[in-house]
């Protein structure tokens, strides 16, 4: 890679990384961020410092992600994610393979594809259980009770957002623990569980 593509590399990772929550611009130099990680996967032998490469691949794939997410492009950010999820391996930045796991399982439910979603949420799970944060895996225990409301396993559902409860009450996240609240409350209600289901939503008004 020569010193021009490096410059270049540098310069979008860097773009996208300070503007990775203006979801305009990054959709302003979407091709731009899109041709630098084609670049950089390309590349067998990047001669760029380690942590200037690890740098570069997680501010492009991260920015990547949440602007086709934002977009409701789910089937590019299908394949974004999986490469960047190799990307996070490599790295061996299991925490962020957890994170991608989660997002990839999200956009399957999102399409419509219940056992897709389910699988990778379960992936992500096994990763943040094993490397973290608490909080990351809440949110996949969280997650993956939506999908099984969603496949009217009603039993399933509930034992996973008292699973993901449980951590947001160790993490001490009182707005998680609300959302959570709220979707076991739905559970509850779809059981005919009224008496649950009420403790639950004035549990999450309460905090």
């Amino acid at each position: 890679m020569n010193a021009v593509q490096t410059r270049y590399l540098k310069h979008w990772a860097e773009f996208a990384n300070n503007n990775q929550n203006d979801i305009q611009k990054i959709g302003t130099e979407f091709e731009q961020i899109n041709r630098a990680w084609e670049m950089l996967i390309a590349e067998n032998d990047i001669a760029l410092p380690d942590q200037d490469h690890e740098s570069i691949i997680l501010n492009l794939m991260f920015s990547m992600d949440r602007f086709l997410e934002r977009y409701g492009l789910l089937k590019e950010n299908i394949r974004w994610i999986t490469r960047a999820m190799q990307a996070a391996q490599s790295l061996k930045q299991f925490h962020f393979v957890g994170r991608l796991g989660q997002d990839l399982g999200w956009c399957y439910r999102e399409l419509g594809d219940l056992e897709k979603a389910a699988e990778y949420l379960q992936l992500a799970l096994a990763v943040r259980q094993r490397y973290g944060p608490k909080e990351g895996e809440a949110n996949t225990l969280n997650m993956i009770g939506v999908v099984f409301d969603d496949k009217g396993d009603l039993a399933q559902a509930i034992e996973y957002f008292e699973k993901a409860l449980n951590l947001w009450r160790e993490t001490g996240n009182k707005d998680r623990e609300a959302i959570t609240r709220n979707n076991l409350a739905a559970s509850y209600s779809n059981q005919g569980e009224w008496t649950k289901a009420e403790e639950q939503y004035n549990a999450s008004i309460q905090g």
